[in-house]
């Protein structure tokens, strides 16, 4: 009867789903160093670098995936496995790549490794079929490190929409969880000057999802000028333990020919003063938007403060240093204060 139909399929329907008991999570083997290049890249998991335009996240990539095909240094720190490594690289012209690659490799005196593979194909991660070619090449290759250069290239909807984005940062879970692979995915920090909130996470561009989703958040920042740029490196998420300190790193032209990228330790200083930028390029705004007004720092920070913002002292005196030297910015004194105008 209609009954006894109904009850067969809720029987078929709980028998399809077999959710993982605590038993069997408990003695699944997992490595026992929760990194692959500690402590800033999650083993198994996905991590999100994002950066400026031309902060080096693509060299930082492919200096990574030197070390991990050939088991030596990147960023200045070993590996922690040794493996193959493929670059989804649809961001990149294969000839940029060629050059790239060979200064690298030349700059750590090796030749370029049979273990590491480019892909300038562009994928559709909307779809799970190529979830499934991906995770065949992964596994037949021993596959340890997939780098997306960049992660919007490969995504087709939009990447302001959570919901959009979820689909797929989930499909990526998914093959980290089937084949152990750690997965880097490269992406873009919006703009200084089309932000509201002056905090490094707050720029990682489109929906918090991207964030959101991954083991692992860093961001590029440079400062100075093409001839003289300082670039750091800050990480602003880790699932796996504190956050690491901020390093700084060049990429440097050898004598003898190559490149190679010098990471040192970041300086709080530095950080604050690339955070005191983007808070007055903020400011900025607000004095553009009533030209020939003059508003005091306290109430410039008041309005910094009605959008939620709220800055440090020392980000602040930088800011309002920096916002002095900016094209347009008059300042004046009002008895033994600054004030500041836009004309």
């Amino acid at each position: 009867d209609a009954r006894a139909i109904v009850e067969r399929h809720a029987i078929a329907v709980i028998d399809s789903y077999s959710p993982m008991s605590a038993t069997e999570l408990a003695v699944i083997e997992v490595p026992e160093e929760p990194y692959l290049l500690r402590p800033h890249i999650t083993r198994g998991g996905l991590n999100l670098i994002a950066g400026d335009i031309g902060a080096g996240k693509t060299w930082a990539l492919q200096d990574l995936a030197l070390g991990v095909a050939t088991g030596s240094k990147a960023w200045g720190v070993q590996p922690t496995v040794q493996g193959g490594v493929l670059l989804l690289s649809a961001d990149q012209s294969r000839d940029d790549d060629h050059r790239r690659l060979l200064d690298l490799c030349a700059g750590r005196g090796i030749k370029p490794p049979a273990n590491c593979w480019f892909d300038h194909d562009l994928w559709d991660f909307t779809k799970r079929a190529s979830f499934g070619k991906l995770r065949r090449f992964i596994q037949a290759r021993g596959i340890v490190l997939l780098g997306i250069d960049a992660a919007v290239r490969y995504f087709a909807g939009d990447g302001n929409d959570a919901s959009e984005v979820s689909v797929l940062m989930r499909g990526l879970r998914d093959l980290a969880n089937a084949t152990g692979v750690t997965i880097v995915l490269l992406h873009h920090l919006s703009k200084p000057n089309q932000i509201t909130r002056p905090r490094l996470a707050d720029r990682v561009r489109g929906s918090g999802d991207w964030l959101a989703a991954v083991d692992s958040g860093l961001v590029l920042i440079t400062e100075g000028t093409a001839d003289n740029r300082v670039r750091h490196m800050v990480q602003i998420k880790n699932r796996a333990g504190p956050e690491a300190a901020s390093l700084t790193f060049e990429i440097e032209p050898l004598e003898m020919g190559g490149l190679v990228l010098t990471f040192g330790a970041g300086d709080d200083a530095t950080t604050s003063s690339s955070l005191a930028d983007i808070a007055a390029d903020a400011m900025l705004l607000i004095l553009r938007e009533a030209p020939g007004k003059t508003l005091t720092r306290a109430e410039l920070v008041a309005s910094l403060a009605s959008q939620g913002v709220n800055v440090a002292t020392r980000t602040l005196v930088k800011a309002t240093a920096s916002l002095g030297r900016l094209p347009g910015v008059k300042v004046t004194k009002l008895g033994r204060a600054n004030v500041y105008a836009y004309t």
